[in-house]
């Protein structure tokens, strides 16, 4: 069973579609006979000889040689090449079966409207060469999808979208940009995109790397370790996995439910971790007095090692603009997780 399939319904899907191909036929021994690229390639196979006597003793007449009228020497080299025979009739059989099933794959996963692209070919090779004529995008058209499919990505998660599927698009938009030699995957610009649509969601994790960026002794990693990080990120705080708030705690802690509603702060009231007397001194008026039973209820949840280095976070955080009074994403400190 093959483990990936794409339908070649249009352009976009030839790329991907013909590198699975090519995968298939390479595990089948036949990419040589059928890849598109080659304008003369090698012939199909054809069944091998089978060896007689007369092809180690050639007849002097129209009457073939006999087995029989071969001496010890000839008989062995008779021997040897029907082993040869027997080896070649083998590989001849799987690359005959080979071609085949690869042709029957290519029809399977070419829409229906387009299989008339496969039809009176006589090799496997003139399939692909028709599908490749009609279907290999040009340059432009690939450079244009991809910057589409790049702009979109720069627009941040959507809600209902898993983060690692979105990830995954991330690196591969890049992977096709880069191949391209396109402006917007060059240099730094990728990774400040990136930043940019991971910020509403992570602004902790984005503003920490922005500021590496504008740090010139900094080392920042290549495009995929930081996606890779980001994705580590993601999945070692469980609060930050769905979008849709501009919190740098992620919607459980300060934005809203999926249902919509508010998710309440720890000490239970509906306002932000940042703005809670019970977790932030800085927001206690004079005078204050907490509630008892709401200082007990933050203790036991500060419990947890992640929810108390968050908040040990945006206390830092806190003295910082008090101090400074500076922007909190100038002098973020560096979250955990990271």
């Amino acid at each position: 069973m093959d483990s990936v399939i794409v339908i070649l319904t249009g352009q976009k899907d030839y790329p991907d579609w013909i590198e699975v191909v090519k995968t298939v036929a390479t595990a089948k021994g036949v990419w040589k006979y059928v890849n598109p690229a080659e304008a003369s390639p090698i012939p199909e196979p054809t069944t091998p000889h089978r060896p007689t006597a007369n092809d180690v003793k050639p007849s002097t007449n129209a009457t073939p040689t006999t087995f029989s009228q071969l001496d010890g020497n000839q008989i062995e080299e008779l021997r040897n090449l029907q082993i040869d025979y027997s080896r070649d009739l083998k590989n001849f059989d799987r690359e005959v079966a080979g071609l085949g099933e690869l042709r029957a794959f290519i029809q399977r996963t070419v829409a229906r409207d387009n299989l008339i692209y496969t039809f009176n070919c006589d090799t496997v090779h003139g399939i692909l060469v028709s599908l490749r004529n009609r279907f290999s995008p040009t340059a432009e058209y690939r450079e244009r999808e991809v910057l589409e499919r790049w702009n979109e990505l720069k627009r941040g998660l959507q809600r209902g979208t898993e983060v690692d599927f979105w990830l995954t698009r991330w690196e591969k938009a890049f992977t096709d940009g880069k191949a391209l030699d396109i402006p917007d995957v060059a240099k730094t610009r990728p990774i400040r995109d990136f930043l940019a649509a991971v910020s509403p969601t992570s602004p902790g994790f984005s503003d920490y790397w922005q500021n590496r960026l504008m740090d010139d002794g900094s080392v920042i990693p290549d495009f995929y370790s930081l996606v890779q990080k980001y994705r580590e990120y993601r999945a070692e705080n469980p609060e930050r996995r769905l979008a849709a708030t501009h919190s740098a705690f992620g919607p459980t802690l300060n934005g809203r439910n999926p249902n919509g509603t508010r998710s309440p702060c720890l000490c239970g009231d509906d306002h932000r971790f940042s703005k809670c007397p019970y977790l932030i001194p800085q927001e206690q008026p004079d005078g204050w007095v907490g509630d008892k039973a709401k200082i007990q209820k933050v203790q036991e949840a500060l419990v947890s090692d992640r929810l108390r280095d968050l908040v040990e976070d945006l206390r830092r955080n806190a003295i910082t603009f008090e101090k400074k009074g500076a922007s909190t994403a100038t002098h973020w400190k560096k979250p955990t997780n990271f």
